[in-house]
């Protein structure tokens, strides 16, 4: 059973719970209410040690993120610097040439282009990737937030919904001698 479903639990057998006449207060199980905090006061902890694992988590997956972006760039440029070398030898060999010496430019050009357009769309790809995982993350985080507040202010709203018993009013058993 997780948080949500004993919160649920709690919620359901106050809801539930026979009314007390000319009141806002009810008669509940003491023994299944008592025991549906302990579950909760269980689960909790499991469930933020669940959240702070996120948190050290996201840390790591922006990390292999950006090392993996890194290294995808690094080896874009790499690929392009290999490329524009090659072009520009293929262009010196060429300019000998002087029918082909344009349509060698030309090429060369073309793919300086194509080299750093690639990666740029390496680069956007990899900002794309990072962006999905940080908004799992988020999402996630922010479902825990809510259980928590909901559950907090479930809590509290029994806490200040629970009337103190008051003390008999001595001059009310004076009225009644």
């Amino acid at each position: 059973m997780d948080v949500h479903s004993t919160i649920d639990q709690i919620l359901a057998l106050v809801e539930n719970a026979r009314s007390m006449p000319m009141s806002g207060s009810c008669v509940v199980n003491r023994g299944e209410l008592v025991q549906l905090v302990s579950d909760l006061r269980e689960q909790l902890p499991a469930e933020l040690q669940d959240a702070r694992w996120v948190l050290e988590r996201r840390e790591a997956i922006i990390g292999d993120g950006r090392e993996q972006a890194g290294r995808i760039v690094e080896d874009a440029r790499a690929q392009a610097g290999r490329i524009v070398e090659s072009a520009q030898a293929e262009r010196a060999r060429l300019v000998a040439q002087t029918e082909i010496t344009a349509a060698a430019t030309e090429e060369a050009e073309r793919l300086v282009r194509d080299a750093h357009a690639g990666a740029e769309q390496v680069r956007d790809e990899t900002d794309s990737y990072v962006d999905r995982k940080l908004a799992a993350v988020g999402a996630l985080l922010d479902e825990t937030l809510v259980a928590v507040e909901h559950g907090r202010r479930t809590l509290a709203g029994r806490v200040e919904a629970t009337p103190a018993p008051r003390p008999p009013s001595d001059s009310a058993g004076a009225h009644r001698r």
